[in-house]
């Protein structure tokens, strides 16, 4: 609570409190203290990204956040780099490329993916999925080692790469 109390004093700054301590009184006193978030442990990290990145967003002006230089064209479906080149990309790499671009860190179940992809999941190959994730993590790497995908067994798959600013032309 202390440390909490110094960093909310010096400038203008988010906090966000992850601990054990779930007792009404401890939350409220780390608000009081300067936390604008207050999570209890254990923290899905999939909640705890989409804090982080929530507070980012509200505590930074859009005029100071910093362009990575990625951009995805839907349109003709293309990626393009900060340094001009540009990757084009199947229907389906796009397709799957958009929805993890969606959530960027956040672990997508293999059934979601292959429901945006317009299949269902119980008659989809497994083989075809992993086929599909391969090759667009292929083109991807092979284009900038930056864009990653990462699988999480039994879980699903997730962009951790570069923000890429998606083109609505």
């Amino acid at each position: 609570f202390s440390i909490a109390q110094r960093l909310c004093d010096r400038s203008q700054r988010g906090i966000i409190m992850l601990t054990a301590r779930g007792d009404i009184d401890d939350k409220l006193r780390g608000f009081e203290e300067g936390a604008d978030l207050y999570l209890i442990k254990p923290v899905d990290r999939r909640e705890l990204v989409a804090s982080i990145r929530s507070l980012y967003y509200r505590l930074t002006p859009a005029s100071a956040r910093i362009s990575s230089g990625w951009r995805l064209n839907r349109i003709n479906r293309t990626l393009y780099g900060p340094d001009g080149r540009s990757l084009e990309l199947t229907a389906q790499e796009l397709c799957v490329l958009d929805f993890l671009l969606e959530a960027p860190g956040i672990t997508r179940s293999r059934s979601d993916l292959v429901g945006r992809l317009g299949f269902d999941f119980m008659h989809f190959p497994e083989g075809r999925t992993n086929t599909v994730i391969s090759r667009l993590r292929q083109k991807l790497t092979g284009f900038s080692n930056k864009l990653r995908i990462l699988t999480f067994r039994s879980q699903g798959y997730s962009y951790v790469g570069p923000e890429i600013a998606i083109m609505q032309d």
